[in-house]
């Protein structure tokens, strides 16, 4: 062991010589690592759990208003009950599936009933799919998510955190490599310029990426207006980012527009947004 110890001592040595400042910044960047890869572990493991717990705890929630609404089917009474397992069941169903509840009234057709199940069903199904855990998995047939299982299971715990790690890494690079040149300015014009120009496509990147998600999840409403609306703050903080080197003043001009499209116009094309 004293002989291991006394190779790696020997190598820092050799590597660093008499540079201490670099050896100080480069077990400094160690430490940072290994705490940041402890941290996001944490973090993941319990965001895992918490999601298990939730998966479950739903799928006890929604099974049980199907029974509910079945025996209600057949029997027609206790709709008190039934309403009570509804709004219990409000936390765990879909957006579409919650405007449906509204619609559940004493003596409704059994047609609209069944309509509701399908639906209900359809979820419950989707919940028991992304259960991921060793007794769901006990009779899993499908190769595939055998695969997806042991990966998340096995390799997931250690692969998320590093890739999370090292990209914490990256961020924090380009954050030393954007302020450390800001603070050597002395003009506070220069400053801000800098600053403008450094978070603008930074700015750009997260509106982006806000708008594929809320596509995605199917949260936008789907009119010609909403892409429009899109298209126009889009193309507002694309023509900033081109003009922010040459024409200051003009891309200035862009971003405010572009934040008034963000604050004003977007989050009326959002579902919900606005009162029919």
């Amino acid at each position: 062991m004293i002989e291991i110890l006394n190779v790696v001592i020997e190598g820092i040595r050799d590597l660093f010589k008499d540079n201490y400042l670099d050896l100080v910044f480069y077990l400094s960047t160690l430490l940072m690592f290994f705490y940041l890869f402890k941290h996001f572990k944490n973090s993941l493991k319990e965001s895992d759990d918490s999601k298990k717990e939730q998966v479950q705890k739903q799928l006890i929630v929604l099974t049980n208003l199907e029974f509910e609404l079945e025996e209600y089917k057949r029997s027609g009474a206790n709709f008190e009950l039934l309403k009570e397992k509804l709004i219990n069941a409000t936390p765990y169903i879909s957006y579409e599936l919650n405007r449906d509840v509204r619609n559940i009234r004493p003596n409704m057709d059994a047609n609209a009933i069944n309509d509701f199940l399908k639906v209900l069903r359809v979820e419950i199904d989707g919940c028991k799919y992304i259960q991921i855990d060793d007794t769901s998995h006990v009779n899993e047939k499908s190769i595939v998510r055998i695969i997806d299982y042991h990966y998340k299971s096995k390799f997931g715990p250690i692969l998320f955190p590093l890739l999370l790690t090292l990209g914490a890494m990256v961020m924090l690079s380009v954050f030393l490599l954007i302020t450390i040149p800001i603070s050597l300015v002395d003009s506070f014009g220069q400053k801000f310029i800098l600053s403008y120009q450094a978070m603008n496509p930074i700015i750009c990147v997260a509106f982006i990426l806000t708008i594929i998600d809320l596509i995605a999840n199917k949260k936008v409403q789907n009119k010609w207006t909403t892409w429009i609306s899109i298209v126009t703050a889009f193309a507002l903080s694309i023509s900033s980012i081109v003009l922010a080197h040459k024409h200051v003043i003009w891309s200035i001009s862009l971003a405010i527009l572009f934040i008034l499209e963000l604050f004003f116009v977007l989050p009326k094309i959002l579902k919900g947004g606005t009162r029919k």
